[in-house]
């Protein structure tokens, strides 16, 4: 999914933690690797994906996730609990300075595209009919029936054989782009 300048849309841009806003405690300087958050308590359902690095701490957060797309974010290192605040150690260092009390919302980092019409299914050597349909867009997230926040274009991508080195052999004919009228 494409915005409307036709900048790919990364689902982590979109894929917001819901209930996990809050705000800098102190200044971040351009070039620092550590940032001080306030009450990171709904963080910690997360973290197992932080550990495993799918962590992002996204800038500027809007309650009701209008800033999204969001662009302004960088990759965590790690998230610790220190007393009464979180210090995130970020992957590198902040390409500008962050005011204290700018909110934040954590994202977390997956795959890169909406797989929405054949994922995971096996494949056999009989011809096997696949469809998806999209209608509308998210307010948040990476659901495979609507559009991501910011959406405005889309391009068609088909991972065939992912991973497969024999078997099966993947062909398609009749791919179709349809709109569907909002009266069904």
């Amino acid at each position: 999914m494409y915005d409307g300048s036709k900048r790919f849309i990364s689902r982590h841009k979109v894929n917001a933690m819901v209930d996990t806003e809050t705000g800098l405690i102190a200044d971040a300087k351009k070039g620092d690797t550590t940032i001080v958050l306030k009450n990171c308590k709904n963080w910690d359902k997360y973290k197992r994906l932080l550990k495993r690095g799918s962590g992002i701490v996204c800038f500027n957060a809007q309650k009701d996730f209008s800033d999204l797309p969001n662009s302004n974010y960088e990759m965590i290192k790690s998230a610790e609990k220190e007393e009464d605040h979180y210090l995130i150690t970020l992957r590198r260092p902040l390409k500008k300075s962050i005011d204290a009390g700018t909110r934040v919302r954590l994202h977390i980092k997956s795959g890169g595209y909406m797989y929405c019409a054949s994922a995971g299914k096996k494949l056999t050597k009989d011809w096997k009919k696949f469809s998806a349909e999209i209608s509308g867009v998210a307010v948040k997230g990476v659901p495979n029936d609507k559009f991501w926040p910011g959406t405005k274009f889309v391009r068609l991508v088909v991972i065939a054989n992912y991973g497969k080195t024999k078997g099966p052999k993947t062909f398609f004919t009749g791919i179709k782009f349809k709109e569907l009228s909002s009266d069904k």
